[in-house]
């Protein structure tokens, strides 16, 4: 390896770790959690993080589609003003987090034994990171944590780079809420061409029985908590979710964009150490001027756009986007 690509690998690792320990919630207070960080290499750092990002959904407007099932869901209307707060956020980009569970705010759990155990790992949405679907609470008061109140009913959604597609609402406390089939269906009575879920081609199943939904969702919840991946039959046909839930409980897109991420960032500063005249020309051209002495570090903007922030000045140099 020659002595800049070294040299790369040292600064894009330096930069994503100090980003990532200075922007990932945790609890900075317990010695375990930071001595696993600290542990951690770079990827593993980032991979970290957007398994987190992914669970706060990138704040950007978006046009929203209500499903057949959730259009007929009496539910709809009566929680009408919870439902129009949240679609109000949805499309004018405003942040979702108050309506996500609390449980977002940790960004890496450890607790003494339950490290490896993914169904009390509060850092884990196994549901999103298996089917890629969102749930948010279908409240309007919000308490002193910024979170509205638990709600008794949720409401499902995926959400892609310029859409959020609205699966339905359902009671928070029913059994095995978070692997029902009916969910699955929805998605693909409503939106059968927009690859929210995934057909497995060439695999036909025999047919299915309604009466068994029930079993299907708790065999699906303890494979989903051991980290596998079970397929759902409906009407003969085999699918998958989106989310291509890891045995480590994160998804598939969280490696993915990991992996993109630090190309992007090894590209840009080879092309900072090697031609720097170049990025300033660049920049200059958009309007902005770079100081004498420039310090660069790695940023995540809230609406998932990535990239170099110079610090003396603030300036961000779009490298990227994030869409799940």
């Amino acid at each position: 390896m020659s002595e800049m690509n070294s040299d790369l690998l040292v600064v894009t690792e330096n930069i994503v770790r100090e980003f990532v320990l200075e922007n990932l919630p945790y609890d900075r207070n317990k010695t375990a959690i930071l001595r696993d960080l600290e542990g951690m290499t770079g990827n593993d750092l980032l991979h970290t993080y957007l398994n987190w990002f992914a669970r706060i959904v990138p704040s950007v407007p978006r046009h929203v589609h209500l499903s057949q099932s959730l259009l007929m869901n009496p539910l709809l209307s009566k929680y009408g003003r919870e439902y129009g707060e949240i679609r109000f956020a949805i499309e004018k980009g405003i942040s979702l987090q108050p309506f996500l569970s609390r449980s977002v705010r940790y960004g890496y759990d450890r607790t003494k034994g339950i490290a490896k155990n993914l169904r009390k790992r509060r850092d884990l949405d196994l549901m999103l990171n298996d089917w890629g679907i969102h749930h948010l609470h279908l409240s309007s008061c919000v308490e002193d944590d910024g979170f509205v109140a638990r709600s008794d009913y949720i409401l499902f959604a995926i959400f892609r780079a310029n859409h959020a597609f609205l699966i339905d609402i359902r009671p928070h406390n029913e059994e095995h809420v978070w692997a029902r089939k009916e969910l699955f269906r929805a998605i693909l009575k409503s939106w059968p061409d927009y690859d929210l879920i995934w057909r497995l081609e060439g695999i036909e199943a025999g047919g299915e029985n309604a009466d068994e939904d029930a079993e299907f969702a708790e065999r699906h919840v303890a494979l989903r908590q051991a980290g596998v991946v079970s397929p759902v039959v409906i009407d003969g046909s085999v699918y998958v979710g989106s989310g291509g839930l890891s045995t480590a409980g994160t998804s598939w897109h969280s490696g993915r964009w990991t992996a993109t991420i630090r190309r992007d960032l090894a590209n840009f500063f080879s092309r900072w150490f090697n031609a720097p005249a170049g990025v300033r020309s660049e920049v200059l051209a958009q309007g902005a001027l770079l100081p004498d002495e420039v310090n660069f570090r790695f940023f995540i903007q809230n609406d998932g756009k990535y990239g170099a922030l110079e610090k003396e000045r603030g300036m961000f140099l779009k490298l990227g986007q994030i869409v799940f």
